[in-house]
């Protein structure tokens, strides 16, 4: 264990890992060396009980701990450098005071209950490069108004966008192949899910409950396994489909 600056950190192979966070916090830029070491990770609640208003993690770094901000009520804006593949569980849960972030072009992962809680949350643009979305990842984003989930995330886990109330409309991107249970429980102002694939081999129970009563899933003509898997909701076919924009959020329709 070593300290450099505001940050505890320990060495290995010649990294840094950032352990623990000394400073006085307020906007923060984490640096990307210490000690002449490149910092390549968060570690487990290295930020827990400090108070950064923002933070910038640079491109040295690849991985995020799980609760490495978490409940950091202050926390306004995250910006994500290009180089971290992996979002940890519980990352910035419960960031109540947290509007806006940015994910890199690297981030592959965005682990369970990453986000959740994030209730103020609104700028949210998802890049090309997740693959997967984990359980309860945006539960309770409260002021999310839509959604567009990138071609290429493949799996979507239980609950990701439960409670999701101000949630709209959703574009859910063709590579997804599964979504588990109740993915969007209770997002009571959901009206549409546009749908640009075939339909998920694995589907989770409930995935629509609780949302609004109009709810239509939209699907791409021509796409397979459409046969309404739920018995429930109505589906409309659509041609073409509404467009994926994974770099603009929000998204408005007439």
């Amino acid at each position: 264990m070593a300290q450099s600056g505001d940050y505890t950190y320990t060495q290995s192979g010649g990294n840094a890992t950032i352990t623990a966070y000394t400073g006085a916090g307020g906007a923060i830029t984490i640096p990307s060396t210490l000690d002449t070491y490149p910092v390549v990770a968060i570690g487990t609640t290295a930020f827990y009980g400090k108070t950064p208003t923002s933070v910038i993690i640079p491109n040295s770094v690849t991985s995020i701990g799980s609760m490495a901000f978490y409940h950091i009520v202050g926390l306004t804006s995250v910006t994500i450098g290009n180089g971290v593949v992996s979002i940890g569980a519980s990352a910035f849960e419960g960031c109540s005071g947290l509007t806006s972030v940015t994910i890199g072009s690297g981030v592959t992962s965005i682990g369970a209950d990453a986000f959740h809680d994030c209730t103020v949350l609104t700028g949210l643009i998802i890049p090309n490069s997740v693959t997967s979305i984990g359980g309860s990842a945006f539960a309770s984003c409260t002021s999310l108004t839509a959604l567009s989930i990138p071609n290429s995330v493949t799996s979507i886990g239980n609950t990701a966008f439960y409670n999701c109330t101000g949630l709209t409309t959703v574009i859910i991107g063709s590579g997804v192949t599964s979504i588990g249970n109740n993915v969007f429980l209770d997002c009571s102002a959901l009206v549409t899910a546009h749908f640009h694939g075939n339909a998920p081999a694995t589907w989770g129970t409930t995935v629509f409950s609780g949302v609004h009563a109009g709810f239509v899933i939209y699907y791409y003509t021509g796409a397979t396994g459409w046969t309404n898997p739920f018995n429930t909701y109505t589906t409309a076919a659509e041609s073409p489909p509404v467009t994926v924009k994974p770099n603009f959020i929000p998204f408005f329709w007439a």
